[in-house]
């Protein structure tokens, strides 16, 4: 009976071994969610209540993951492309720590959806609602919805009740919950 579940755990484990990963790739509309920004982009955002008050999104870093050739199958089956864009906020003169604006990675759907994160607010949902707004200084843009998020209440006194994105330019413009819009006047 030992020899047997010996041989077993060592045919299991040579055909997990032997097991290749699926390499998953972005699709050309999957990767614009990642092209709109590049290490060292500044974006402004002006309010809608007094022009003074501007908001800066700094890139920091930006990194493109391609699928190992060396995958490991005892890991995952599934060896994927992946976008990681690192930014700073200043709201009200206030800078808050570095953390992660978009993570974007393929997986087996057809549509890779962003993990966005913005002012300590995360939007890691499966649904997003286009739309399309008209920028003072950019015209108008097709864009992304989004209101469903998770938020970390890391800033005080400052939350967000949407947000919209645009492929082209990233982050246009923010909704606060007293109603403060924030639009980007300069990249």
């Amino acid at each position: 009976m030992n020899t047997f579940r010996t041989l077993f755990s060592i045919t299991s484990f040579a055909l997990i071994m032997s097991c290749s990963c699926k390499q998953l790739y972005f699709t050309e509309s999957d990767s614009l969610w990642a092209k709109s920004y590049e290490k060292g982009d500044i974006a402004i955002f002006e309010s809608n209540k007094d022009a003074k008050r501007r908001d800066t999104i700094t890139i920091l870093n930006k990194s493109h993951s391609m699928p190992a050739e060396d995958c490991n199958s005892s890991v995952s089956l599934v060896n994927s492309e992946f976008y990681l864009i690192e930014a700073k906020y200043i709201h009200d003169g206030t800078a808050n720590e570095s953390d992660y604006l978009l993570q974007l990675a393929k997986d087996e759907n057809v549509e890779a959806i962003p993990v966005i994160r913005i002012f300590d607010i995360e939007f890691s949902g499966s649904e997003i609602k286009d739309t399309v707004v008209t920028l003072n200084k950019f015209g108008v843009q097709n864009c992304y919805s989004f209101n469903d998020f998770q938020n970390f209440n890391n800033i005080p006194n400052f939350k967000i009740k949407n947000f919209v994105w645009s492929k082209k330019l990233g982050l246009v413009q923010y909704t606060t919950e007293d109603g403060e819009k924030y639009e980007l006047i300069e990249r």
